[in-house]
């Protein structure tokens, strides 16, 4: 009987598991391992973007040639910008697994303040945003997946043509209309080798650069972006093309090239004298002087799609890639003269985590709060003068007054030079936290392990009490007694 119930009770754990999976489980989004279609790809992005709606965005940048829009998603909120690309070749669309697998493991790994690889993932995502185009040639890619059954009957003849006479689509390269997209970029197009004489199912790079709708989004967008990266991923052969006449920073892109190859395990290619030219690495490479390279996902599959049974080996050989490339993007943008973003941090007043309208930053060593956020929770009094952006704040018989944009700080008239001036950020004036709050009396540490600022309030002071009277004035009862 004993066992029986045994049984029973290990048969309800089952049914349990199998009815309520663990969050991590249920959390699971994207499934790589399938012949991932352009509709998956758009009901993923969607499903992301509700989920994790402070870190996860998309739009639209433009449609493809038969007029499927072609999406973009971003992932961070830092102002360094890096992005990945997939599915430029239609037989390639396992790219296009890779950019949504990694895009909800980083999200994930963000949620649960993990570390992977070495990498902060919440602080790495904090100063920089990937931006994915996880399928750059929607049309292609539905033809080699699904033939010419979501294409127009009006032009099954001619995608026919194009493909030798052959209805199995499986060895595409091209766009919908027969346009290699990875030979369309305006760079040395015109001495592009081994070129199709006419749209074909490869190698036909058009009649003029930049001339098919998916080439001119992507030259759109990577403008407006402005990234400090890109990676562009394609398949096949496990090796690494990473440079494209760029000689002034060669040994940069380089070192680069050696940690990716090191990541990956992938060969590097070395850019010889005569390159090809068209791709869209090639291209950013050329136009922007910033590092572009072009991972070839997956062991050599000759004229078809590499095997889903290859995800594994891929991912395991890209997963820090998106960190390590994101971590390269800030440096770089830091480089150019970019601003560090402000990282905010927790304040804890009196054992107490105080929560403010607008967090707390920390920006050049300095903690910036909200004004009213710390006079008030150290008992001071606080006056706004809109004319001249001047705070004034009283405790007790202190008087201090600060001034946005302005480092000297007045406390009973003395002057104090701050390391950060007060500012406007949010619409919400800030001041530096220890400065105030030490000018208050308070006592301020700093633990940098969780990023909070602990302040212990100044103690009160006691009143002291007045002169004492001759005892032969005071009343009897409040006389010194004699020891008896």
């Amino acid at each position: 009987m004993k066992f029986q119930k045994l049984l029973i009770s290990f048969a309800i754990i089952i049914v349990i598991f199998i009815v309520n999976p663990s969050e991590s489980q249920a959390a699971n989004i994207v499934n790589p391992k399938q012949i991932y279609t352009y509709e998956v790809m758009v009901r993923d992005i969607e499903a992301l973007a509700a989920r994790y709606p402070h870190l996860i965005s998309y739009k639209t940048i433009g449609s493809s040639e038969y007029g499927r829009p072609i999406y973009a998603v971003s992932l961070g909120t830092g102002d360094a910008n890096l992005f990945i690309n997939g599915s430029h070749h239609a037989r390639e669309w396992i790219s296009t697994n890779l950019n949504m697998y990694m895009l909800e493991q980083y999200v994930k790994m963000y949620e649960g303040n993990q570390t992977y690889g070495g990498y902060n993932v919440k602080d790495l995502l904090g100063n920089t945003t990937i931006w994915f185009v996880p399928m750059v040639n929607p049309d292609g890619v539905t033809l080699q997946q699904s033939g010419l059954s979501k294409f127009p009957k009006d032009v099954h003849s001619s995608l026919i043509k194009m493909n030798m006479g052959s209805t199995n689509f499986k060895r595409w390269k091209a766009n919908g209309k027969g346009i290699d997209l990875n030979r369309q970029y305006n760079v040395d197009w015109a001495n592009i080798k081994n070129n199709a004489s006419s749209p074909s199912w490869k190698n036909y790079k058009g009649s003029a650069p930049e001339q098919a709708s998916e080439v001119k989004a992507l030259v759109k967008f990577t403008k407006e972006i402005d990234p400090e990266m890109t990676i562009s991923y394609h398949t096949s052969g496990e090796i690494l093309y990473w440079n494209y006449h760029h000689k002034r920073v060669y040994e940069r892109n380089y070192a680069q090239a050696k940690k990716i190859s090191q990541l990956t395990g992938y060969s590097l290619v070395k850019p010889g004298p005569y390159p090809a030219g068209g791709g869209y690495a090639d291209w950013f490479v050329a136009k922007y002087k910033r590092p572009g390279v072009t991972p070839e996902l997956g062991r050599y599959a000759g004229d078809t799609n590499v095997p889903l049974s290859e995800f594994d080996r891929i991912w395991n050989q890209n997963k820090y890639m998106g960190l390590y490339a994101a971590s390269e993007s800030n440096k770089l943008y830091l480089a150019r003269g970019g601003k560090p973003k402000p990282k905010e941090v927790s304040v804890n007043i009196d054992s107490q985590l105080i929560k403010f309208d607008q967090s707390a930053l920390l920006m050049d060593g300095s903690t910036l709060v909200p004004i009213r956020g710390v006079f008030e929770h150290l008992g001071a009094t606080v006056e706004w003068i809109q004319a001249t952006n001047t705070i004034r704040a009283k405790s007790g018989s202190t008087n201090i007054e600060l001034k946005v944009g302005s480092k000297l700080m007045l406390v009973d008239g003395k002057s104090i030079t701050l390391g950060v001036a007060p500012q406007v950020i949010n619409n919400r004036t800030l001041i530096p936290l220890r400065a105030v709050s030490e000018a208050l009396g308070a006592y301020v540490s700093w633990d940098g392990a969780t990023s909070t600022v602990y302040i212990i309030s100044p103690p009160i002071k006691e009143v002291e009490p007045p002169p004492a009277k001759d005892e032969d004035t005071l009343p009897a009862d409040e006389q010194t007694q004699p020891d008896v």
